[in-house]
């Protein structure tokens, strides 16, 4: 089993090495930090990563040319990233300041609460340390279950 897991990280950590040197090295350090503050979102509806994109013109373009491992699922109305390349990204969190992590956290567990993902919104203020948000959730929650009959 050991040697299993050995062989995985050899190759994973293979894989990673030629998505550094191929893709990760030609692309400029705002595209970096944009797929970075991705992986920490886990439901990048359409809205959602225009508000990431903000209005900067040249990152959405370089960001179009770039985009080859994101895809759009129009049955779960979201785009995904693909696995390996998440997992990569996932590694680079730490290029990221917290102001960048809060930013996108803040950013996401907006959009969660505006559009009815409230425990996603919840995980999103709990990692804010935001405590007045996530009660305000909770409360939304319960009001919820008291409406649908389920308390």
């Amino acid at each position: 089993m050991k040697e299993h897991l050995d062989i995985k990280a050899e190759r994973e950590k293979e894989i990673f090495s030629k998505i550094e040197v191929e893709i990760w090295n030609s692309i400029s350090g705002h595209l970096q930090c944009f797929f970075v503050r991705l992986s920490l979102v886990e439901h990048l509806s359409p809205e959602l990563l225009g508000v990431l994109l903000g209005e900067n013109s040249e990152l959405q373009e370089e960001f179009k040319q770039h985009c080859s491992f994101i895809s759009f699922n129009k049955y779960i109305d979201a785009y995904l990233i693909q696995h390996l390349f998440l997992d990569f990204l996932c590694t680079k969190q730490h290029l990221l300041s917290d102001s960048e992590k809060q930013e996108t956290y803040r950013a996401a567990a907006c959009w969660s609460e505006q559009n009815g993902f409230l425990a996603d919104a919840l995980n999103y203020y709990e990692k804010l340390g935001d405590a007045q948000s996530i009660d305000a959730v909770e409360e939304k929650i319960k009001n919820r279950m008291i409406d649908s009959h389920v308390l």
